[in-house]
């Protein structure tokens, strides 16, 4: 299976697990970024891979992580819903606050596309 830079899976017939994910870093905690992977654990390293930058570079963590049933599809979904959310139109960094990230949860978890939560922040949870 093919995959590009950002892990992004190029063929969504594959039966590897997809995952929509929403990460953030810790120098711009009023942004986060929605993303897709079948690899989540890679991509995290991949954002934190500090390999030629300087040290004060920022840590990126998960704020959620869920597996779905077509990642390209929900993402494409979350785009068209929180468009108006997206910090620059061509990206897929969102503003971000407590009560934003409990809509884009709650969002991905009520989509018929969503399978189970991988991840959730925990002081996300239950809210």
């Amino acid at each position: 299976m093919a995959k590009n830079k950002t892990n992004k899976v190029k063929s969504s017939s594959n039966k590897a697990k997809q995952y929509v994910y929403i990460v953030q870093a810790s120098d711009a905690l009023s942004f986060c970024k929605i993303g897709i992977t079948d690899d989540y654990q890679e991509r995290l390293k991949t954002y934190n891979n500090t390999t030629g930058k300087p040290k004060n570079i920022s840590i990126f963590q998960y704020l959620f992580v869920c597996e779905t049933k077509n990642m390209k599809k929900l993402e494409d979904e979350i785009k068209k819903n929180f468009r108006h959310l997206r910090e620059i139109p061509t990206k897929e960094v969102y503003f971000c606050n407590k009560d934003l990230i409990k809509s884009y949860v709650n969002f991905i978890k009520q989509n018929p596309l969503f399978v189970k939560e991988v991840y959730i922040k925990s002081e996300e949870k239950n809210k």
